[in-house]
């Protein structure tokens, strides 16, 4: 019996596809959860596996330091890291540079 040859991505590409999966099921899942009921967002990140909470932290904060990185000027994207600053210092993983990277986005404490 001759098998044809099926073309599958390589392992490592086949785990950053299911990684990558697996994150954006999470925010998803996270996500629905906060608008649904914004205190139970706290909940749902510490009930992630901990991979999953990890990967999912470890790319909120990436976005935060590429995407957002503010440069003195406006880019209309303000209001997204805005939330992604607020949504990463729910994290237990969110240590003193998390925090710092989070700083441009939070609101200045008022009197």
């Amino acid at each position: 019996m001759d098998s044809v040859p099926v073309n599958l991505p390589a392992p490592s590409k086949r785990k950053t596809i299911a990684l990558a999966a697996i994150g954006v099921i999470c925010a998803a899942t996270v996500s629905i959860l906060w608008l649904w009921n914004p205190d139970t967002e706290q909940k749902a990140i510490m009930e992630l596996p901990e991979p999953e909470r990890r990967a999912l932290f470890e790319r909120t904060l990436r976005t935060l330091e590429t995407t957002c990185r503010p440069e003195g000027r406006e880019s209309g994207l303000e209001e997204f890291c805005r939330r992604q600053a607020e949504f990463i210092l729910r994290f237990p993983e969110c240590d003193a540079h998390c925090s710092g990277a989070t700083a441009p986005y939070r609101s200045a404490p008022s009197r």
